[in-house]
């Protein structure tokens, strides 16, 4: 590293302390809460990012005041926030067992397969376990139930008939799947 960089680094760190609500800022405007359980980690990289744009800009636009590297440097970390949030989201799509049920973007669970698959590996009767999931279940869920299992309503007709959203629906989906697991694998 050569002095030029040195004077560089130097320049972004201290302009980092000055403008150091920058990083809240785009942590804000991204949506991130500094309750969430990663915030400390996510604003050191938001740091790191904010250190190296400002290099990058000062080697690229060295006449440019200012306020143009920090609008730069606003943007680079809302890009880099949002590709750690996308990044993040997808690793959580993945199943695990105690966590989730569904692949989030998986269209195709059949709870009637589960049901019946657990009758022939379990020797549970299905009649046991629909009394038992609809014992767990909100109204809401019992009619997505309904709709979805005993008259094989497509998402659709079931979105129409209970007056709401598709993504509501596959909520709905995804939380009906979780009380099927936990009564077929017999968890509380």
């Amino acid at each position: 590293m050569n002095e030029k960089d040195k004077q560089r680094y130097k320049a972004a760190f201290n302009l980092l302390q000055d403008h150091n609500r920058l990083i809240h800022g785009a942590l804000r405007h991204c949506g991130v809460p500094q309750s969430w359980q990663d915030y400390s980690d996510l604003f050191n990289e938001c740091r790191l990012t904010f250190v190296d744009t400002y290099c990058e800009f000062v080697e690229k636009y060295p006449a440019k005041d200012e306020t143009d590297c920090l609008n730069y440097i606003y943007t680079a970390l809302i890009w880099m926030i949002y590709k750690v949030l996308r990044r993040n989201r997808v690793e959580s799509y993945y199943i695990t067992q105690d966590q989730s049920v569904l692949v989030d973007e998986s269209k195709s669970f059949d709870l009637r397969v589960t049901i019946t698959s657990a009758d022939v590996f379990e020797e549970v009767h299905v009649e046991d376990v629909y009394r038992d999931l609809f014992s767990r279940c909100d109204s809401a869920e019992k009619q997505f139930i309904v709709l979805r299992c005993l008259e094989d309503q497509p998402i659709k007709v079931i979105t129409e008939r209970l007056g709401c959203s598709k993504r509501h629906v596959y909520r709905l989906r995804d939380r009906v799947a979780l009380k099927v697991l936990r009564v077929v694998g017999g968890k509380k």
